[in-house]
């Protein structure tokens, strides 16, 4: 029997076959002291209950209990099989103190608990508040559920699900809620073409779209929209893992459409996050449309402790304004693969940040508004971004900050408000085959990590051996260098490019060593080919420099210069061929045509030691 403190419309105690439908009950009201069940199914310990129909019932304006929950199922220690909720109208469950529900388990024993195969179809669920939150629908340690083609509206969690397994989400609609669909552990689940909308962040400070911390799951087709926060936070679709300890596996998100995600602190659209303890692995986030929203498009964060992400691909997802965050990005992951995706009118375009394994190939991004077009930062390794497409980026194009083994290849870059490619602070980096224009300052930059220390500027990390090969560089003829090489950088080597249209010089070495300008192609630069200041072990060989204004090698005044080589140059139309201001030291020019100058072949500081320019042609048999 019900316990004394319950009120039950409809009670069915361990009763098989059993069908309750087309009943109407409105009004039940106890004072607030008693638990209001309309309908009620209790299964007593070692009981097997099968084949119960509740369906066509309406229940409505049920209040001022301290639990109210429209059809209850009590699983003391019994079996539950075959149960169907459909077709049922239930509505205005208010002022319960402690629960409102509009349908709902209650768990003595959860491991001695067997319900299976639930069926919740074609419910109306609305208007449930309570003490705390009002939900639609809640299960736990559950086999064989499908809940489909319900509605609900006015809830604050419309699903909610425990430990659940083999369950289908599918087609249920939900507006004016907090949380659409919550599933926490449990495996095996299909969450598709669901739809919620208007979404206000009332209780606590976090919302939920989809929630999804399981195994071996799909959240697909699903629309996800108008979620108003109210300046506190909210995800679209959360998947990974709720608590310490726990892993999550083979999850699948696909196809789903979130748009406008606002008034938040943040609003993410698609997150894979790990609580401490915790790991997540084989997940794949595809072909989903993300759009207007504060926050990430699609973020992967594994930045707490303990915390493992592993083996995710994010690929074919389209985000279009994350206004104030990066369209997509990944904290501290290994072995992730960011393909095909575009990013559009977001602050900032993709993000690497601690990660080892990565490949960020054949994106879009347009339209930043502020931050990079593709960052890889914080000991990232083993990186490569290759045949992107990169255009109208409000900061750096590429940047490759404090990295390690990183490659940036067969990249297109054009338009960029500071410069194309960046390494800064890193090592082991290969630049090649990528063609950059329209960039405002400059098309590459290798320099060096500063960071402040005891409030002063530190340089932490020098960028060393890079090999920058068979690119593109297209100038603007704006005042910068076209490539820059800086703060104490080393073994660099910028081989077989095409460098145009430089506003200043071409290639500028500033305090740098071990770097070797070979075989390259530099015209029309709006001071010098090559410029080198207060750098050692230079070497500038085979390169064509021609169409300059000031020097094709620009040894700078009142520098020091040391152990520089210019060799088997054709160097041609400027107004110098090799100028050598005060401070150079070590200078060998040999095997060069040096041709076409208006004022000097080489000009040597007369304070200078004498320079060794032997073997080179001055274009004429009498010399220069």
């Amino acid at each position: 029997m019900f316990s004394p403190d319950f009120t039950v419309g409809i009670g069915l105690l361990a009763c098989n076959d059993s069908r309750v439908v087309n009943n109407t009950i409105i009004g039940m009201d106890e004072g607030g002291d008693y638990n209001i069940m309309p309908i009620g199914v209790i299964i007593y310990d070692g009981v097997t209950v099968r084949n119960v129909l509740i369906s066509g019932n309406t229940l409505e304006n049920l209040s001022n209990g301290s639990k109210i929950i429209g059809v209850w199922i009590d699983l003391i220690n019994g079996t539950l099989q075959n149960l169907t909720i459909k077709n049922n109208y239930i509505s205005n469950i208010y002022d319960a103190s402690q629960e409102a529900l509009g349908i709902g388990e209650s768990i003595r024993n959860p491991e001695a608990v067997k319900a299976s195969n639930i069926q919740i179809e074609g419910n109306i669920i609305a208007n449930i508040t309570g003490g705390f939150m009002g939900e639609g629908v809640y299960l736990a340690n559950t086999t064989e559920v499908i809940i489909r083609n319900n509605s609900f509206h006015n809830v604050s969690v419309a699903i909610d699900l425990s430990n659940c397994s083999q369950v289908s989400i599918v087609g249920n609609e939900a507006s004016e809620i907090q949380d659409f669909i919550f599933a926490n552990l449990g495996s095996n689940y299909l969450i598709a073409n669901n739809t919620g909308h208007g979404f206000k962040v009332i209780y606590g400070n976090w919302g939920f779209g989809i929630t999804a911390l399981t195994n071996d799951t799909v959240v697909e087709g699903n629309s996800i929209y108008d979620a108003n926060a109210l300046g506190k936070n909210f995800d679209a679709i959360w998947v990974g893992t709720g608590q310490p300890n726990i892993s999550a596996h083979n999850v699948t998100v696909r196809n789903n459409h979130i748009s406008n995600l606002y008034d938040a602190s943040w609003a993410g659209g698609i997150v894979l996050w790990v609580d401490s303890h915790s790991s997540a692995s084989n997940v794949v986030i595809a072909d989903n449309n993300v759009g207007n929203l504060t926050s990430k498009g699609v973020l992967i964060d594994a930045l707490r402790t303990g915390d493992k992400i592993s083996n995710v691909t994010v690929k074919n997802n389209i985000v279009n304004c994350s206004r104030n965050d990066d369209g997509i990005a990944a904290f501290k992951v290994m072995d992730i693969n960011f393909t095909n995706n575009t990013v559009i009118n977001s602050r900032g375009g993709m993000h690497l940040y601690n990660v080892s394994d990565g490949l960020i190939a054949g994106n879009i991004v347009e339209n930043t508004t502020e931050w990079p077009g593709i960052k890889v930062d914080a000991n990232s390794s083993n990186i490569v971004i290759e045949d992107n497409s990169l255009c109208r980026i409000r900061s750096d194009g590429i940047e490759v900050v404090t990295s390690l083994n990183v490659s940036v290849n067969s990249n297109t870059i054009d338009g960029t408000n500071w410069t194309g490619i960046t390494v800064i602070g890193s090592l082991n980096v290969v630049v090649k085959d990528n063609t950059i224009s329209g960039t405002n300052i400059s098309a590459l930059g290798v320099s060096g990590f500063f960071s402040y220390n005891n409030s002063k500027l530190v340089l932490f990390n020098t960028s060393r051996n890079v090999l920058v090969e068979n690119n593109v560089f297209i100038g603007s003829y704006r005042p910068s260098d076209l490539v820059y090489i800086v703060d104490h950088s080393s073994n660099v080597t910028l081989a077989h490019n095409v460098m145009l249209n430089a506003g200043w010089s071409s290639v500028a070495i500033y305090k740098s060593s071990d770097v070797s300008v070979e075989e390259n192609t530099i015209r029309n630069a709006g001071h010098s080919g090559v410029f080198i200041y207060n750098s050692s072990k230079v070497f500038v060989e085979s390169n064509s420099i021609e169409n300059v204004s000031w020097a094709c090698v620009d040894l700078t005044e009142n520098t020091n210069n040391s152990d520089i080589t210019v060799v088997k140059n054709n160097l041609s139309d400027a107004g110098s061929g090799v100028w050598i201001g005060f401070g150079n030291s070590g200078v060998e020019i040999h095997f060069n045509n040096i041709v076409n100058m208006s004022e000097w072949g080489v000009l040597n500081h007369p304070s200078n030691d004498v320079v060794n320019a032997t073997l080179n042609w001055w274009g004429n048999l009498s010399g220069p």
